[in-house]
């Protein structure tokens, strides 16, 4: 097997290793590959910063699951101190929401989810999806929260979100943070 340096497996290795007779686990690790390496984040030195595949069906991850909820948790707090700079508080309230919904995931199985859209996030979960779909709607994207090049000529992010968007924000996503810590058992 070829090493990288750190001592790591090339996965080309692991896709020949994993081709004899073994598609399902071929499938997986091309899966694995193609997320990363197209994902820009690959470099031989910290590609295996993140949990490596396993041949298991799940892959569960507390640890990184609690990680990603007390970020979440820190997020929404500090949103909820933001006056007057309206949009700060709506991408706070974003990625409050967005990484308590890839903690929930996380702790059932650990993909490293490239996503920002919330809906996408909330697995089969009806109470989630609902407020995950009503925070979205009101936030647009999560760079519309930050660059102007996402609005019309004249408009920038600053003047496009009110007071109202953030209250209704900052409570969505407090729902969604305390809702995953309750199904994690960290509230």
């Amino acid at each position: 097997m070829k090493k990288l340096k750190g001592g790591t497996i090339d996965c080309d290795d692991w896709e020949q290793q994993a081709s004899g007779g073994w598609n399902r686990y071929r499938d997986y690790f091309r899966n694995y590959r193609r997320q990363y390496r197209g994902s820009g984040f690959r470099s031989d030195e910290n590609f295996f910063t993140f949990t490596p595949p396993t041949f298991k069906e799940f892959n569960p991850q507390p640890s990184e699951a609690k990680r990603w909820w007390n970020q979440a948790d820190y997020d929404i707090k500090a949103a909820s101190k933001v006056i007057g700079d309206y949009e700060w508080a709506c991408y706070m309230a974003h990625q409050s929401a967005e990484k308590s919904l890839k903690a929930a995931k996380y702790k059932i199985h650990y993909v490293r989810l490239m996503t920002h859209y919330l809906p996408s996030l909330t697995g089969d979960d009806s109470t989630l999806y609902e407020w995950a779909t009503k925070l979205q709607s009101i936030l647009k994207s999560a760079e519309a929260m930050r660059y102007p090049d996402h609005w019309s000529a004249s408009k920038i992010p600053h003047n496009q979100y009110t007071s109202s968007d953030a209250e209704i924000a900052k409570q969505l996503a407090q729902n969604i943070v305390n809702y995953v810590g309750a199904l994690l058992k960290l509230r």
